[in-house]
């Protein structure tokens, strides 16, 4: 695991036997002032800055590619320092931002754009964090922020759960867990160490068939962390939390969407027991992917069925809106059309 920002900094200060509150001051600049430039930073001593400046550069490890501007949301792709690139998405509506974890993803989920890349890295703590800090400096933003662009963020447990602390931290970010949302397609030592560690951060589960078959074809990790004891893991996740966990469903034409697959659904949730009323289920449209699958969003006929059968056995559902699909920027569309090699 790379060092983070604030390590690197501190072993300078420690070869300039600069005093410990300099760190303070130098974390509270950047995430609290937005100065991204270590020269501007005018409260320090003008070595210090020159120092930090030579051995570290810019305070941003990300740089702008290009921005992708739509209706409801901008993408931009970025490119880390060693040539991986990755996309991130924020709306212009109820402002949220969709942060990668991942270059690329090597989970394979055949209906995501995503897994067509293949992983090419994952991503530092810095890098997750810094694309929050280039949308607060840039577009002022404040708003929820959700780890459910590229890659699967409890695949890349350390960073994660580094960038989780810098984001929370009442000194840096400081925003409270319940502003951020994390989506899993079920790793369980990380849902477990989730609720040990940020038990109030949203957790969203990728489900997308209720029977195990199907999904292990749909969703290859299935096989390695089977269905039902991702559900076992999500129950003491509930236990230990008392806060909902969305289930997230994405509805694919004559695939899972028949009234055998919401029943399916039904009865999954309906056997969990005390806590079963905290699982909300998020429906979602398939979303066009570059032709690279097979699979088409499920008619509007079909869409309404499965809707009226959840609500006539009362789970708690939601059909989600789409956003940013007018710039391939919406669930399941992030991909880089050619692969970037590691420069």
């Amino acid at each position: 695991m790379e060092k983070t920002r604030a390590e690197k900094i501190s072993e300078i200060l420690d070869s300039l036997k600069e005093p410990p509150f300099r760190l303070r001051q130098i974390l509270s600049a950047i995430y609290r002032e937005k100065i991204l430039d270590y020269n501007l930073m005018s409260n320090l001593p003008l070595r210090l800055r020159q120092t930090l400046a030579e051995k570290l550069g810019g305070v941003l490890s990300l740089k702008v590619v290009k921005i992708s501007d739509g209706s409801l949301a901008k993408k931009i792709l970025f490119a880390t320092k060693d040539g991986a690139q990755l996309e991130t998405v924020i709306t212009k509506t109820k402002p949220f931002v969709c942060l990668s974890s991942m270059s690329g993803c090597n989970l394979g989920c055949r209906f995501c754009s995503t897994a067509s890349m293949g992983l090419v890295k994952l991503l530092t703590a810095d890098e997750i964090i810094d694309q929050v800090l280039y949308f607060e400096t840039i577009e002022n933003f404040r708003g929820h922020i959700t780890f459910m662009g590229m890659g699967e963020p409890l695949l890349n447990e350390a960073n994660v759960f580094s960038a989780l602390k810098i984001l929370t931290d009442k000194n840096a970010f400081g925003y409270g867990q319940r502003k951020i949302s994390l989506s899993t397609v079920g790793i369980i030592p990380g849902i477990i160490r989730l609720g040990k560690e940020f038990p109030q951060i949203n957790l969203a589960f990728s489900l997308h068939s209720p029977f195990s078959q199907q999904r292990s074809k749909l969703m290859p990790v299935n096989k390695l962390y089977p269905l039902e004891k991702v559900m076992s893991a999500l129950d003491h996740h509930l236990q230990i939390t008392k806060r909902k966990v969305f289930i997230a469903y994405l509805m694919l034409n004559n695939v899972n969407d028949s009234l055998k697959h919401a029943e399916g659904l039904v009865k999954m949730l309906e056997t969990r027991g005390k806590y079963s009323y905290l699982y909300h289920v998020n429906l979602i449209q398939f979303h066009s992917n570059y032709e690279r699958f097979p699979f088409t969003q499920s008619s509007p006929e079909k869409l309404k069925a499965f809707s009226n059968f959840l609500s006539a056995h009362k789970v708690n559902f939601t059909l989600r809106k789409s956003f940013g699909e007018d710039i391939h920027a919406a669930c399941g569309q992030l991909c880089l059309k050619n692969k970037p090699a590691l420069l």
